[in-house]
């Protein structure tokens, strides 16, 4: 038995982990300034909640479970003098998922104007967020499939994966009898006109409740595989709408700057010469030291005719021809 801490900007949990005999999750969650024993599925057996006292006393000197100082119980878990492992704190959610809280979706560079339909029953606090950008116009209409549309280009049915009570969105999706992600990813990929988007929000493995990591992994290879619908993960919210105002701005408007189409030109002028030849579609590098080795300048290889290229092995007519038109 492992008890592992849980924090969440407030919320805070130190999880019973390794119970056999409960298929649900056992926690003490923090109730004011008490950790009151909790459970997600139905009470577990008197004998497990008895064990688990028990370890609590055994290992943290508490003799009753159902009423200890959360603060109390919080130091004695982290304190390096409990024993086998037990005082470790693994807080989980606490870093990057504080960062995707923190993001501001006013600092993101939108040169033209974005278009985001949102489903009326989304969360107004999404339609908020959006909206503090001056640059994403947005509207809220009830939609006959998906959650979001983006530029009238790119539909994003969204999964809510951050429950921690219940299934998530994405789990009942998935298991209820409806088996809406089958249906909804069927409709999505015969859009023509849309480019389709599945979106999870929150961690869809540690949140999960009725469904395995194997499951959780079939689902989303499913999607990209079978369906070819592209699976994008976000933390909370807030990271979901800052992530629809780059999915906008990059459809609309690219990256806003040039790709380089090859890595950094080398230092040696021989190398530099080769790495010029080799921009040309069909020159391997290969084909490039020999013409060199032939030609010995860029400048003599763009001054030859075909007739003098196809004298090195690997190049015909046509790729001579396409050698010259590009360096003359």
């Amino acid at each position: 038995m492992k008890f592992v801490l849980w924090t969440k900007g407030s919320l805070a949990r130190i999880y019973v982990n390794g119970i056999s005999g409960y298929n649900g999750k056992i926690f003490f969650e923090k109730k004011g300034k008490l950790a009151i024993l909790a459970y997600t599925n139905d009470s577990p057996d008197e004998k497990i909640l008895e064990n688990i006292c028990s370890e609590v006393d055994k290992k943290f000197g508490f003799k009753n479970c159902y009423s200890i100082a959360f603060s109390e119980f919080q130091e004695k878990l982290s304190s390096p003098s409990s024993s086998e492992g037990f005082g470790r704190v693994d807080s989980v959610g606490v870093g990057k998922e504080k960062s995707a809280e923190e993001l501001d979706i006013t600092t993101i560079k939108i040169p033209n104007k974005i278009k985001v339909i949102v489903d009326t029953r989304e969360p107004k606090e999404l339609v908020s967020i959006l909206k503090l950008h001056p640059q994403i116009d947005v509207e809220v209409k009830q939609l006959e499939l998906g959650d979001i549309i983006i530029n009238d280009i790119l539909i994003i049915e969204r999964k809510n994966c951050t429950s921690l009570e219940n299934a998530t969105d994405f789990e009942n999706s998935i298991i209820d009898k409806e088996k809406r992600l089958f249906t909804q990813s069927e409709r999505l990929k015969l859009q023509d006109d849309y480019i389709p988007i599945i979106l999870l929000e929150g961690n869809c493995y540690n949140n999960s409740k009725r469904m395995l990591i194997q499951q959780v992994d079939g689902a989303i290879s499913f999607l990209v595989s079978i369906q070819k619908i592209s699976v994008l993960i976000t933390y909370n919210l807030n990271h979901t709408a800052y992530l629809i105002a780059k999915l906008g701005t990059h459809q609309q408007d690219g990256l806003g700057y040039e790709l380089g189409l090859r890595s950094k030109s080398p230092e040696k002028l021989l190398d530099k010469k080769a790495f010029v030849l080799e921009g040309i579609t069909g020159v391997s590098a290969k084909i490039a030291k020999e013409l060199l080795e032939h030609f010995g300048t860029i400048q003599t290889i763009s001054n030859s005719t075909v007739d003098d290229l196809i004298k090195i092995d690997g190049i015909g007519k046509m790729k001579a021809s396409k050698i010259i038109e590009v360096l003359q």
